[in-house]
């Protein structure tokens, strides 16, 4: 689907189909909230596919990169601290068999703790976790743009790194915009009424 047009009951994909009623359900997609090189230089862990490429690129980053390996995830939330766990414990595995040195991980959150909205036991205990794995966290910290090499913080720092998982979490596929008719809200979610469908059109919904 490359378009949608609402008022005219339209769905343009190579071709173009009319319409009586429609249901849009295309999903989420990674939001790199408009840093630049973001999308360019980091890997997103959205996809099945993603975590194959992620394991296959690490390996590989072990057999090229003789020194230690620093790996950098960006968001802290649900998805960047599974990563981070994760990739613990593929370390742990990957350094004993290769002899090579433990890769540094460090976690970027814009909020001032992993796993907002989680109750603040359940984020102490994470915390603790990651700080114990070695994992350094680095909070309050809102990534402006990345190069090749090196990522720059809102705070006039910056870190070089070898690679870049970005879990900076999701925004609705809005077509990039090419949805027409609609209200957009937070996240590029477009506005619905309670029975679902889109405002001011009983024949398209939105889920």
């Amino acid at each position: 689907v490359r378009e949608i047009d609402i008022p005219r009951k339209t769905v343009i994909c190579k071709k173009t189909y009319k319409y009586d009623f429609c249901v849009i359900a295309l999903g989420a997609k990674p939001n790199f909230f408009g840093v630049v090189g973001a999308k360019e230089f980091g890997r997103t862990f959205f996809t099945v596919e993603d975590a194959l490429n992620i394991r296959n690129d690490l390996e590989e980053l072990y057999t090229r990169k003789k020194g230690r390996i620093r790996i950098v995830v960006a968001g802290g939330g649900y998805t960047g601290v599974e990563v981070a766990s994760h990739l613990y414990t593929l370390f742990t595995k990957l350094s004993s068999k290769l002899n090579h040195p433990f890769p540094s991980i460090v976690v970027i959150e814009g909020r001032d703790s992993i796993l907002s909205g989680m109750p603040d036991w359940l984020r102490r205990i994470a915390t603790d976790r990651l700080r114990r794995y070695g994992i350094r966290l680095v909070l309050e910290s809102l990534i402006q743009r990345v190069d090749e090499n090196r990522i720059y913080l809102d705070q006039g720092l910056a870190m070089s790194y070898d690679y870049l998982i970005w879990a900076g979490g999701v925004i609705a596929n809005n077509l990039e915009g090419k949805i027409h008719g609609t209200q957009v809200g937070s996240s590029g979610r477009i506005q619905v009424n309670p029975d679902l469908s889109v405002r001011g059109f009983d024949h398209t919904f939105c889920v």
